[in-house]
């Protein structure tokens, strides 16, 4: 047996897989990431939440993907894993590195993540060769859903959005200045709070000011991302997360602003990260 997870903000997914490469069991547990969590903390998660799960199947190979699971972190998360879980080999990669094999396989290309933040990288087929850094939800995760729900937010307390539309999300999200302020500058998770709007912004896409904040952040991550790469125009190009899945159409019309065609949209990377590490 194979144990795949693929750990985000939220919760982290694992898959546990035969010989066969079919699924033998699904199951989500909180979020996994090193620099919120101490390695107790994780393989406590993981004994309490997924091991009564999967504790009677023998499980070969652990890979773990997941925001955070880079440097020296990668080692205190193969440590916790190994806490609970006996497997002779336990591989801990990043979310970056996760995008590149589930969009990739073994080719060569760009992987892009758009979700809460954002994230690129050029990938030969087994590394990750350049990336162009990402600086956090407050100078970059342009494209992301974070970006999106700034620029959406500020022309709604701006007055630059039509008052219907900023007068009916203010009313839905229970927002005042004071109350918009605090969540942003003083509560924890600003970024996943900015993210939480774009359920809003996708209902309301055909309304002109959104659609142009839309498709301004994506033209961002081109110019500061994308278009960065050596050699981009010849590179297959493709993205998870959940901003590149839900606003693929707007994604894709930018990209061709570009001369570029997008080969691939996941909603997660689950899905490719099954096929490369269960395929002969």
């Amino acid at each position: 047996m194979k144990l795949i997870a693929d750990s985000g903000a939220s919760k982290t997914d694992w898959c546990l897989v035969n010989d066969k490469g079919e699924l033998v069991k699904r199951v989500y547990t909180k979020g996994l990431n090193p620099y919120h969590q101490t390695t107790d903390s994780i393989a406590h998660e993981i004994e309490m939440n997924l091991m009564n799960e999967i504790r009677q199947h023998k499980i070969k190979a652990v890979y773990f993907y997941g925001a955070g699971c880079e440097y020296d972190k990668k080692e205190d998360v193969r440590r916790a894993i190994a806490l609970s879980i006996n497997a002779p080999w336990i591989e801990v990669g990043s979310d970056l590195i996760a995008a590149a094999r589930s969009l990739l396989g073994k080719e060569r290309g760009i992987a892009c993540i758009l979700g809460t933040g954002s994230n690129s990288c050029l990938y030969d087929g087994t590394d990750i060769v350049d990336n162009i850094t990402s600086l956090g939800f407050i100078l970059d995760d342009l494209g992301s859903g974070s970006a999106l729900g700034r620029e959406f937010l500020k022309s709604c307390f701006k007055k630059n959005m039509p008052k219907d539309i900023a007068d009916k999300f203010i009313a839905e999200y229970k927002l005042t200045v004071e109350i918009l302020l605090d969540r942003v500058y003083k509560q924890p998770q600003a970024s996943r709070f900015m993210a939480s709007v774009s359920p809003f912004v996708l209902e309301h896409i055909n309304v002109k000011e959104i659609g142009d904040i839309v498709r301004k952040t994506f033209r961002e991550f081109f110019e500061y991302n994308i278009v960065k790469y050596e050699n981009y125009q010849t590179c297959k190009l493709s993205f998870t997360g959940s901003i590149a899945y839900y606003y693929a159409d707007i994604l894709k019309e930018v990209a061709a602003e570009y001369g570029l065609t997008i080969a691939t949209i996941l909603q997660s990377p689950m899905e490719g990260l099954l096929q490369y590490h269960t395929r002969a």
